[in-house]
């Protein structure tokens, strides 16, 4: 029969992680990087489509955990430094604020107040 050979693949990620924290996104988006022809700029690009299409409230639970990957990605790593990132990050921030129900009379804080906060603050 044929015989299966065994072929790794040397990711740069794996020969840093004694030197410094690799995370499984690292792997994912090197993984990506090297077997999609041509390479995307952003790795992590998001299906906008997608997440329109959800329902409300697992739109709101989808963008929170979104959120939460892209700031350990941007954040904590710093590995991954691409402004379409960055710019998916934003987008997907002001998705994530506008999906939460209307709590505005309970703080004082207006979807405009939110919305302007994420704008200076990324």
């Amino acid at each position: 029969g044929t015989v299966e050979r065994d072929s790794p693949v040397d990711l740069q990620c794996m020969t840093r992680y004694m030197l410094q924290e690799v995370t499984v996104w690292d792997v994912i988006g090197e993984l990506v990087l090297l077997t999609t022809e041509p390479p995307p700029d952003n790795p992590f690009q998001l299906d906008h489509t997608h997440l329109d299409n959800l329902p409300a409230r697992t739109q709101a639970i989808v963008t929170g955990s979104l959120l939460h990957a892209f700031h350990s990605l941007l954040v904590k790593n710093n590995t991954w430094t691409s402004p379409d990132l960055l710019k998916d990050y934003k987008h997907l921030t002001l998705r994530h604020v506008h999906t939460l129900p209307c709590w505005s009379s309970q703080c004082h804080v207006t979807a405009f107040a939110l919305d302007m906060l994420v704008k200076t603050t990324l």
